[in-house]
């Protein structure tokens, strides 16, 4: 069994970024896709993106990001384990500048869960900012508490600054 993780490339994606995380999925059990982002609206290119694919369970990885090894592995086997369980969610590491600023212990990024919920929130997604909040604020997450995932903050990403009142 895979989990379909996407990620979405937009123009201004620095490449040597996209390789570190690319590096990282490499032993995970995903089936990946990328996915051309949609300039100005990532909440139309988080739905298309979730609507590729075929498994069981989706996730998704920014690309300038990268997940640390096993995430995805623990994160299926736990789904796998307890069916009733319609999603689970990972601690994230927060990198400013090549430094650990703080952990993220809310889910985020690190986030796996059934398709069907996911489609049945498609509406909700498209028109929230961030666009995964309707996933992350489903009352059926199961906190995994460890960390799975490294959110690197850059200062020429808009949408990273409000992560930087969280951490001192």
């Amino acid at each position: 069994m895979l989990i379909d993780v996407h990620m979405i490339i937009v123009p201004s994606d620095k490449a040597e970024l996209l390789g570190r995380c690319l590096d990282s999925l490499s032993l995970e059990p995903i089936q990946l896709h990328i996915v051309d982002g949609i300039v100005g609206d990532l909440g139309e290119g988080r739905v298309k993106a979730f609507k590729r694919g075929k498994n069981k369970y989706v996730g998704w990885v920014d690309p300038d990001d990268y997940i640390v090894p096993g995430a995805f592995a623990e994160c299926l086997a736990y789904l796998t384990n307890h069916p009733d369980v319609d999603g689970v969610y990972m601690f994230e590491e927060v990198e400013s500048n090549g430094h650990i600023i703080g952990v993220a212990k809310y889910p985020h990024h690190m986030t796996v869960v059934k398709r069907e919920i996911v489609e049945l929130l498609f509406d909700k997604i498209q028109n929230s900012y961030p666009p995964e909040r309707p996933i992350n604020e489903l009352p059926t997450l199961h906190c995994i508490p460890k960390v799975g995932y490294r959110y690197c903050i850059r200062p020429d990403s808009m949408c990273r600054s409000s992560v930087h009142r969280h951490f001192p």
